[in-house]
């Protein structure tokens, strides 16, 4: 099939994620390795993000294809309540390297779903159903995390949000909201706007705040807002 026909299927029969379907003209790709992807034409491409972050040891890991290779020969799938080797090997790896009392791994199949329990997990656990989450952060294309999520571009399509969310501003000192002149003011003022927000929502017993560790859309500084959202996580 040339590389015309393999695009046209794709345009006439499949929808693309995150992008306006009308006028899109995707990339073609035939093959990977390691840090690079290729086209039917032979074009290198540098995959600086890897996919969606999620190709972190790169293309082509001859150890990854041989371990799902083998994986689908002995079991190609079993339903929840089955117990597995590599499940247990992988559930003690994690207890093994995870701080404290951290024992216990849920599986799932992505980050949306992680998301989606986990506000379920929190909101049965605590007892509290209020979640307090960043504008403009991201945690996923599903109902209740992009609901989560604060992207104000979501509400031309739907404004019916998942309720009890609430939304506060991004300690991000480039476009600082409260025009700050350095990332610790910038982060004061972020704290101190989450905590007139939370107190605003009673959350002193019903809320819980969802924050991005480690992300490419919630625009968060390092190290400075880590520290502050663990004292806000204490004080709220």
């Amino acid at each position: 099939m040339n590389n015309n026909q393999i695009i046209k299927d794709n345009l006439d029969y499949t929808l693309f994620s995150w992008a306006k379907q009308g006028g899109l003209n995707p990339i073609n790709a035939s093959h990977a390795k390691g840090s690079y992807v290729y086209d039917r034409d032979g074009k290198k491409y540098l995959d600086f993000s890897s996919q969606l972050m999620n190709v972190n040891i790169g293309h082509g890991d001859q150890r990854i294809t041989e371990a799902v290779a083998k994986q689908m020969q002995e079991v190609s799938y079993v339903y929840p309540g089955m117990a597995t080797d590599v499940r247990g090997k992988l559930g003690k790896k994690i207890a093994e390297i995870t701080p404290g009392n951290l024992t216990k791994t849920f599986f799932t199949l992505g980050g949306a779903e992680a998301i989606e329990n986990a506000i379920k997990l929190a909101r049965i656990y605590t007892g509290r159903h209020k979640i307090i989450a960043h504008y403009r952060a991201y945690h996923g294309a599903t109902y209740g995390a992009a609901s989560a999520g604060g992207d104000p571009r979501k509400f031309a399509i739907d404004s019916q949000a998942m309720p009890n969310v609430v939304h506060v501003e991004n300690p991000y000192a480039y476009r600082c909201p409260w025009n700050s002149s350095s990332i610790e003011e910038c982060g004061e003022r972020a704290l101190a706007h989450l905590e007139r927000v939370a107190s605003q929502q009673s959350c002193s017993v019903k809320c819980r705040f969802m924050d991005v560790s480690l992300a490419r859309c919630s625009m968060r500084n390092q190290p400075w807002w880590s520290t502050l959202s663990l004292e806000t996580n204490c004080r709220v």
